[in-house]
């Protein structure tokens, strides 16, 4: 499986100007148009994936190291796989280089719709949905894949309430007073003299901070994913990505439809 996928934290975070405008910035543009690009690539993968999962496979034997799967089916099988985890690759890249751009971006989302922002978790969707994925999607798992999967899975709980958590305070921290001027300057009130210096320190902090429990989160999505492939067989991982795609892209069209159906009323 290819490790490239999961190196999310490369870069030192850069700091970060103070200014306000009300124009959308470009980059959120720039990264609207790359996300309305990818998910129209990920939905060529989606018909990629639903193919490989119902075609029918060689005589399987799902492990640990993934052995099995019947000769050129385990194969085609990594094949696909490889190439979906390289357009996530693109995605967490992206995103990671807009991050540091406007880390408050990441947690408005504008190009979502209000629906799929509600299923959103520090910036994207929890790493445990996965496991919701897995059991709808995924069958024929061994004593041991099932084992695994638990212990993973628990890890993964108990690391989303720790990000959760960082989560909380730095949200808490928006009520410290170096950042309560910024309401003073919001309503009208300038800030008072030396109140300036210590607010653009007090921004290049929380933005520094949201953009470390951002990738903190990324990572786990990531490394979540990656575990979980480690223990499933091809076929099996096949099956995991198309349902993951399946809800991605479904959740995007329900959500449309909601939007549409609410401009007309």
């Amino acid at each position: 499986m290819s490790a490239h996928l999961f190196n999310l934290r490369t870069a030192p975070v850069p700091n970060f100007p103070l200014s306000y405008d009300s124009r959308s910035p470009p980059h959120m543009e720039t990264f609207e148009a790359f996300f309305e690009d990818w998910l129209a690539q990920q939905e060529a993968f989606l018909d990629q994936l639903l193919l490989r999962a119902s075609a029918p496979q060689g005589q399987s034997c799902p492990s640990h190291d993934h052995r099995g799967d019947g000769d050129g089916d385990g194969e085609a099988d990594r094949a696909l796989i490889e190439q979906v985890l390289g357009h996530y690759q693109r995605f967490y890249e992206e995103k990671t280089r807009v991050a540091r751009e406007d880390a408050f971006l990441f947690f408005s989302a504008p190009w979502l719709t209000s629906f799929e922002r509600t299923f959103l978790w520090i910036g994207d969707f929890k790493p445990t949905l996965l496991f919701r994925f897995l059991g709808s999607a995924v069958d024929g798992l061994t004593a041991a894949q099932s084992e695994e999967v638990e212990r993973i899975g628990a890890e993964t709980r108990w690391r989303e309430r720790e990000l959760t958590e960082a989560m909380a305070r730095v949200q808490e921290s928006v009520g410290a007073p170096p950042l309560l001027c910024l309401l003073r300057a919001s309503a009208g009130q300038p800030p008072r003299d030396g109140e300036l210096c210590a607010l653009e320190v007090a921004m290049a902090q929380l933005k520094e901070a949201m953009v470390a429990v951002l990738e903190d989160a990324n990572a786990l999505r990531a490394a979540t994913a990656r575990r979980l492939m480690e223990v499933l067989s091809p076929a099996q991982t096949v099956k995991l990505l198309a349902a993951a795609a399946q809800f991605q892209v479904r959740i995007r069209w329900w959500g449309k439809q909601r939007a549409a159906s609410a401009a007309l009323r």
